[in-house]
């Protein structure tokens, strides 16, 4: 992309290759794409939001808002969120589940893993994924390390094995603000296995029998794509955050869940892409960007 081009942004992802934004052509219009983000990168957040839409299970796409709203806190509108379908489910602890659309009840019927994640310190956070999303999930999430420790052949029952493993103390929540500090983190990859070994250790040791069975015999490394392992090798980064036609620019050298990490000038810097989620997007955008606030974050 050369020319100023304006998408609707709708979300992001990942694969092993690296990170891609979920755009669509236009605002609220047609299908999305896959934008993938690679190399030099120049974009500026324009003032208008509208609601990202709806994942449909039973497509495997993600639909319009029909209401082209405009959400008051979340890059959803309560509608879409609604017409999904999903939020029921992770409100649930797998014991008292709720009445779920079909085609959300045949997702969570499919294979699941349940990991351990650990992001750059003591902390160990425990989670689960689909066999679909198995990688891409943790991929999103941005771990400095991660197991996955069991397996079901339906995620009713790793959601009961998260909320045993969640008892022993590890928690199921990980600030986004909280990862962006750890990416500074200075514990190393090899550390990080260890806390997760001997947070395994202590799960196996105290999980009820009828869970324990679930656990495999040896964990699975999840694998870094190498555009993550690139985005900790820095102690020091600005924080960049998107404002309302404000130009940002800098060379792609790394990335970490929803967090990617610019090089402008001897000047590495962060930006949350969540912080685009539900907005229009110029890319290549005509103009100077702004370089003060990375210089104050630099000095100050």
């Amino acid at each position: 992309m050369t020319t100023p081009e304006t998408l609707h942004v709708v979300g992001f992802g990942w694969q092993r290759d690296g990170i891609h934004l979920e755009v669509r052509d236009a605002a609220n219009v047609g299908a999305t794409r896959k934008l993938p983000l690679t190399g030099a990168l120049r974009f500026k957040r324009l003032g208008r939001r509208l609601c990202s839409g709806w994942f449909d299970f039973e497509s495997g796409e993600r639909s319009t808002c029909p209401d082209n709203a405009v959400p008051e806190r979340k890059s959803q509108c309560e509608a879409c969120i609604e017409r999904e379908g999903f939020a029921p489910w992770l409100r649930c602890d797998g014991r008292m589940i709720p009445q779920l659309k079909p085609s959300v009840r045949a997702y969570i019927e499919q294979p699941h893993y349940l990991y351990l994640a650990c992001f750059g310190d003591e902390v160990v956070k425990v989670g689960m994924a689909s066999e679909e999303r198995k990688h891409e999930r943790l991929w999103e999430q941005g771990p400095l390390a991660a197991f996955y420790v069991a397996t079901a052949p339906d995620g009713i029952t790793i959601r009961q094995l998260e909320v045993e493993v969640s008892r022993l103390g590890y928690t199921e929540f990980m600030r986004r603000s909280r990862k962006l500090e750890l990416l500074k983190s200075d514990m190393t990859e090899e550390r990080a296995v260890r806390r997760l070994h001997s947070a395994l250790d202590r799960v196996r040791a105290q999980l009820p029998e009828d869970y324990a069975t679930l656990l495999l015999r040896q964990p699975e490394r999840v694998p870094t794509p190498a555009l993550a392992a690139d985005a900790r090798r820095f102690r020091e980064l600005d924080t960049l955050t998107p404002e309302e036609n404000e130009i940002i620019e800098g060379e792609l050298i790394g990335a970490s869940g929803s967090i990617v990490v610019l090089h402008d000038r001897g000047i590495r810097s962060t930006v949350d892409l969540y912080d685009l989620v539900g907005y229009e997007v110029e890319f290549n955008p005509e103009g100077e960007a702004k370089k003060e606030a990375r210089q104050i974050g630099l000095f100050g």
